[in-house]
């Protein structure tokens, strides 16, 4: 007798073979969420899973997170773990009530434990496996289910998108670390700048208490005065003892100010003028 295989074998002998890597390898890839909000459902009454080795120095633990329904009875659960030092926990969903907790360790092999469930009604459980390896293989662990076990239903949640974020950002204005608006560049270039000339801006002289005449800016030989000011008319008059005067248009007088014997002038093109009150007789507006 003679078997003569042809490519049609072989093409169903491929496929049977995808098909079974596929199955497992959906039913490994079913059990790596770690969103509370989001776990894994569970669709049949066995699955099984792994935790991965973290790197060396990284003491922390996995956590995942799945889903399952139980109908009124005993609920039968069978666990395996191989190689995974950690604790699993089964609540129900609502209210994050917890129905029991499992501890398992690595030092014993392969370890089988089980618990039962009484449920007085339906609820929908969430089920946390939380652990780590303790050398570089990975941890694994095997569920099997039975008495009142509900399959899950497919949930249309899914984890929301996070929000993207281009590369490109429009920023309308800037401003400083203190919070205040900076201009931009294009409307700096737009603010007058004065003509140059001897104006000295916001200069003092802290050390000199004796008389400084400093003369106000002009422009085409005239002193600039605003146009309709209310105090053109006056001037701040400073008598000294000297028999010498000082006369300045009040429209060039920011503010003068008399602190600890000395009279302060400030005028409102920046320069300041500091006179002792030793030497001074009056001062006035007329």
């Amino acid at each position: 007798m003679k078997i003569r295989f042809t490519p049609q074998i072989f093409q169903i002998e491929r496929a049977s073979i995808f098909a079974f890597v596929c199955l497992v390898f959906t039913q490994i890839v079913l059990t790596q969420s770690v969103e509370q909000q989001f776990p894994t459902p569970v669709f049949d009454s066995q699955f099984q899973g792994e935790i991965k080795a973290r790197d060396i120095g990284d003491a922390r633990q996995t956590t995942y997170y799945y889903t399952l329904n139980g109908g009124q009875g005993d609920l039968f659960i069978n666990i395996v773990t191989a190689n995974l030092n950690g604790d699993i926990d089964i609540f129900i969903e609502q209210g994050l009530r917890p129905l029991t907790k499992i501890v398992v360790y690595a030092d014993r092999g392969e370890t089988e434990t089980g618990r039962v469930i009484y449920l007085r009604k339906a609820e929908k459980l969430l089920m946390r496996i939380q652990g780590r390896t303790p050398n570089d293989d990975p941890g694994k662990f095997q569920f099997k289910f039975a008495g009142a076990f509900i399959s899950a239903a497919a949930g249309t949640e899914q984890p929301p998108e996070l929000p993207k974020i281009s590369a490109e950002v429009v920023v309308p204005v800037k401003v400083n670390s203190s919070g205040a608006i900076i201009a931009r560049d294009d409307e700096a270039n737009r603010i007058e700048k004065p003509e140059s000339g001897n104006v000295e801006i916001g200069r003092e002289d802290e050390t000199t208490l004796t008389r400084t005449e400093r003369e106000p800016p002009t422009i085409s030989g005239k002193k600039a005065r605003p146009k309709g000011d209310p105090m053109s008319n006056f001037n701040l008059v400073v008598e000294f003892r000297d028999g010498t005067m000082l006369e300045r248009p009040m429209t060039e007088v920011g503010r003068f100010q008399v602190d600890r014997g000395i009279l302060t002038i400030i005028n409102r093109n920046g320069s300041v003028s500091r006179y002792s009150m030793a030497d001074v007789v009056r001062v006035s507006i007329e």
